[in-house]
């Protein structure tokens, strides 16, 4: 990161660093192999979808865009009943996390839970 793109926000994850730059993007760094699944949401980190907050857990992150919505990689595969095909579908108020999983307000008012407990409040 040489200067050009300011970094507004850090966190730290296992052996990785996600860095949010001042144009919503995600620069991330540290250990060779990323999370399983990030391949598959990296382009929603490139500032098109402009992240304003990471949440993790010790093995996993939820990106929240600023439109409220969710992106979701790591090695915990089991997202909203084991899929990670709705991520992009679900806005949340409020996330928060624990060891192995997230729990989400939901802007309908409900609750969501994902992660080492799969759908527990569903």
């Amino acid at each position: 990161m040489d200067g050009s793109n300011d970094v507004v926000s850090i966190k730290a994850v296992g052996p990785y660093y996600y860095a949010i730059h001042v144009d919503g993007s995600v620069t991330v760094w540290g250990h060779s192999d990323p999370f399983p699944g990030y391949s598959e949401v990296v382009d929603k980190l490139d500032g098109s979808q402009p992240v304003t907050e990471i949440i993790s857990t010790d093995t996993s992150v939820t990106a929240i865009h600023d439109n409220r919505l969710m992106t979701y990689w790591g090695e915990n595969d089991a997202f909203f009943h084991g899929t990670l095909s709705n991520y992009s579908y679900i806005k949340a108020s409020r996330v928060i996390s624990n060891q192995s999983s997230f729990a989400a307000i939901l802007i309908d008012g409900s609750v969501q839970a994902w992660g080492g407990v799969i759908n527990i409040l569903g």
